[in-house]
């Protein structure tokens, strides 16, 4: 891998997280209610594979990110919840080289996972979730 492309994705997942984090975190702390971060890992976060090196390193990154997040910030009233997904059949794939099939995730899956997590009570937490197709196996 290019030293472009290693520094690329760990710009992208690594620090777009953190700086986002950041700017709204303040906002967060002022709220009354409580408020929730929902951090997207991979279930490439949880395992690594070969050819995915950095895209597997910066999605462990998250993990640990996000846990911490959860431990410094439960007690201003923040959630916040690591998912990891599996495959997903999304225009991503297709630019990394796997053809999408109907045994992926499919993306409003995710989405309707994500409504029930923002959806629970005040006082529980999903801090973790790891998602993945049954079957990930082309039909």
């Amino acid at each position: 891998m290019a030293s472009n492309e290693w520094l690329a994705i760990l710009q992208t997942n690594i620090n777009g997280m953190y700086f986002l984090t950041k700017a709204v975190v303040p906002l967060l702390k002022n709220k009354k209610h409580t408020t929730h971060i929902i951090n997207i890992g991979s279930i490439l976060g949880t395992t690594g594979k070969e050819e995915a090196t950095a895209y597997s390193a910066s999605k462990y990154a998250v993990q640990g990110f996000s846990d911490s997040l959860y431990k410094e910030l439960r007690f201003d009233g923040i959630k916040v919840t690591c998912i990891n997904p599996g495959s997903i059949e999304t225009n991503l794939l297709q630019s990394s080289g796997i053809a999408a099939h109907a045994n992926m995730l499919q993306p409003t899956d995710l989405a309707n996972t994500i409504i029930h997590i923002l959806e629970t009570p005040d006082n529980m937490l999903i801090q973790e979730l790891t998602i993945r197709p049954l079957n990930h196996k082309h039909p």
